[in-house]
């Protein structure tokens, strides 16, 4: 069942997200090193986010929330599903967030080892707009001949 965030919910979406976002630290540990005030300093953004009209909902097991952004585009980077489960869960909260924001653009953050989720965005329809990079690159892993990382996707 898919239920609307309410504040009450907020502890739990945080601590979901930061095991969620457990399993990114080792592929960019610079910019996704939790500071220790992680908790708290990510429950206050998310309660910004809600107040200012973004969306969220979430399952028993999963959430995804919807920010607006200045040029009348959302984005859904606050997400947490399971492996296995964008199919069932994604599904749901996606249909869900959609017809909460209506027929707006939609960023669709996808970080390269989550490559399920990529996938369910594809099957969206959604496509990939930019990608980037947030540590060195070693040329070791590159694709042949043409100097890009060779990554899932």
């Amino acid at each position: 069942m898919v239920r609307k965030l309410v504040e009450g919910d907020l502890d739990w979406v945080v601590t979901r997200l930061a095991v969620r976002r457990a399993g990114l630290v080792p592929f960019a540990p610079v910019y996704w090193r939790p500071a220790p005030d992680a908790h708290q300093v990510h429950r206050r953004f998310l309660e910004s986010v809600l107040g200012r009209g973004g969306v969220g909902f979430r399952t028993d097991d999963a959430v995804m929330i919807a920010a607006p952004d200045r040029d009348s585009t959302w984005t859904v980077d606050d997400a947490a599903v399971d492996d296995g489960q964008w199919a069932g869960s994604g599904q749901l909260l996606w249909d869900a967030v959609r017809c909460a924001i209506g027929a707006g653009q939609v960023r669709f953050v996808c970080p390269t080892p989550e490559a399920e989720r990529r996938r369910f965005a594809a099957r969206q329809g959604l496509r990939l707009r930019t990608s980037w990079w947030q540590v060195p690159v070693d040329p070791a892993h590159s694709a042949p001949g043409d100097g890009r990382p060779a990554v899932d996707g």
